[in-house]
Parts: structure tokens; sequence; C-alpha cells
């Protein structure tokens, strides 16, 4: 499921050091918030439009430049 994958992605050992923004066709409120307990910050619904996702990546992309 989508939560396994994001901590696996996220796990210390990989050193990975990635905004993951989660793009769904829709998902409970349960999901959504186990997704923000292992550090997704944002999830974004498909109805939203591709305007929405762009901001997304954008936003995290912007985020990553601040870092670096």
């Amino acid at each position: 499921n989508a939560v396994q994958v994001v901590e696996r992605l996220l796990e210390p050992g990989r050193k990975l050091d990635a905004e993951v923004v989660i793009v769904t066709g829709g998902m409970p409120a349960e999901a959504q918030a186990q997704l923000r307990a292992v550090g997704v910050r944002t999830i974004i619904n498909k109805v939203d439009g591709l305007a929405a996702v762009v901001e997304a990546v954008r936003r995290a992309l912007q985020g990553r430049r601040k870092v670096a």
C-alpha cells in the first residue's frame, strides 16, 4: 500500500532526501492521516486537475532549492 511504499522510500538507510507528492483518485481520511504520519506533506486529488499537480511539484522543487 502507499504507506508502506513511502516508508521504504524515506527510511534513513536509503539516504533519499525527497519530497513525496501523492496524487490520488481519492482516499479515506485515515489513509491520508497515515501518509502524513510517515512524512507526506502533499496529497493532491486528481479531480483538482493537472494544474494542481504541477503547482505541488513546483513547490516541492522550490523547497529543495532552499535546502541545497
